[in-house]
């Protein structure tokens, strides 16, 4: 289990204890609560609310995933800068230099394809808490909740669209996040921290067209055809086997290009291709309003 090293198949025993254990315990508290209540009492909220509009309530049901994404995301550019100037050591096998020059469709460095490598897996993280952040909305109409937000008045067009712009700045931030973080990490070795840090930070950003695509997939599903909201999820998993494993497994160029993924440009070491981060931006454009524009012609909740 040990990164590009040996594999020590008795650790699995540990997660599996582990799973056996929490499953055991999940059960027992379960049967000590009643239906609909937890354990400990749930604390009385305030008497009067302090949200004064659609987009501060979609903030605040958004703010504890949003905290717990920005915090992984510094230690995980912690982890990446600071693993940069030792990846020469570590990476001693030719097989798994090239491993990762296809994962990260980089032709630079070898530090430049780990941070493309960890860059594009990265993105792949960012697109699914995007999903996760739209697909809320079909929650929210499930449960009843969006009723009520849309009967104080506030147009499902303008609902919908908050809660995107809260998905689009909050993947924009996380990458951006990302490249400053493992770029400030990595100074020390170079000795150049702004230039480090631009260049990760662009190269982070580079991503954000495949990211968006991802959803407006999300929006397309849910505001034309709302039972297939979940279909998004399937995607994206589609999207980062073929472009990561897509030439690693031989697969033929038309078939791996079905990936957003596929596209993007290998950063930091590579060029970038304006041409097709435009394309992607405009399917991403074209899906995010097609979204919000279904749910405005079809009935609310819709079976």
């Amino acid at each position: 289990m040990a990164p590009y090293g040996a594999n020590r198949f008795w650790l699995l025993a540990v997660g599996l204890a582990a799973y056996a254990a929490l499953l055991v315990l999940a059960f027992a508290l379960q049967g000590r609560r009643d239906l609909g209540a937890g354990i400990l009492p749930s604390r009385v909220g305030p008497a009067r609310g302090h949200l004064s509009s659609s987009l501060a309530l979609t903030l605040r049901l958004a703010r504890a995933t949003l905290v717990g994404w920005f915090a992984a995301f510094v230690v995980l550019g912690a982890v990446v800068g600071s693993l940069a100037g030792n990846v020469q050591s570590f990476l001693d096998s030719p097989e798994t230099t090239d491993l990762l020059r296809k994962m990260g469709g980089c032709e630079g460095s070898l530090i430049d394809t780990f941070f493309a490598t960890e860059i594009h897996v990265a993105a792949v993280a960012v697109a699914a808490l995007g999903i996760s952040l739209v697909t809320r909305m079909r929650a929210e109409e499930t449960g009843g909740r969006a009723e009520t937000v849309l009967a104080t008045g506030v147009p499902r067009w303008r609902w919908a669209v908050e809660h995107i712009v809260v998905a689009v700045v909050a993947t924009a931030g996380l990458m951006l996040c990302l490249g400053v973080v493992a770029g400030a990490m990595d100074a020390g070795r170079t000795g150049d921290a702004a230039s480090l840090i631009g260049r990760l930070t662009g190269a982070g950003l580079s991503t954000l067209p495949a990211v968006w695509v991802c959803i407006g997939v999300a929006t397309v599903l849910f505001g034309l055809v709302p039972r297939f909201t979940g279909v998004a999820w399937a995607v994206l998993v589609a999207f980062f086997a073929l472009g990561e494993f897509g030439e690693l497994l031989g697969l033929p160029s038309v078939v791996s290009g079905l990936s957003r993924f596929a596209h993007l440009p290998a950063l930091p070491g590579g060029q970038v291709a304006v041409g097709t981060a435009l394309v992607l931006v405009g399917v991403a454009v074209a899906s995010l309003v097609a979204g919000p524009a279904g749910l405005t012609r079809r009935d609310l909740p819709a079976d």
